[in-house]
């Protein structure tokens, strides 16, 4: 018999599920979120997979792709105080504008 939850003992995912209640990911996934036309049965059926695979959804797409923004800077040598003195000013601009530690 497989192993739902992965060899290593990983989370198991949406397609687990899906598997596991012999349908589709998509209708798995309207069958957990209730939306869409899913049958009673099967919704039930998604459900008891879910559970049986202790199956938790990831994060909200906002919350997994939140990134802090970044800057590139190229110049061509630190040793120079012009750009050395660029690069100090670029950096305090980021600071003030909220993009610093």
């Amino acid at each position: 018999m497989r192993n739902w939850k992965g060899a290593a003992g990983s989370m198991a995912t949406l397609a687990d599920v899906a598997r596991k209640a012999g349908c589709s990911p998509a209708t798995a996934s309207r069958a957990l979120n209730a939306t869409g036309a899913v049958s009673e049965r099967t919704r039930r059926r998604v459900r008891k997979a879910a559970s049986e695979l202790g199956y938790r959804p990831a994060l909200p797409a906002p919350a997994r792709s939140y990134r802090r923004p970044v800057v590139g800077v190229l110049i061509p040598s630190l040793t120079n105080p012009v750009f050395s003195s660029s690069l100090s000013s670029i950096e305090s601009r980021m600071l003030v504008a909220g993009h610093g530690w």
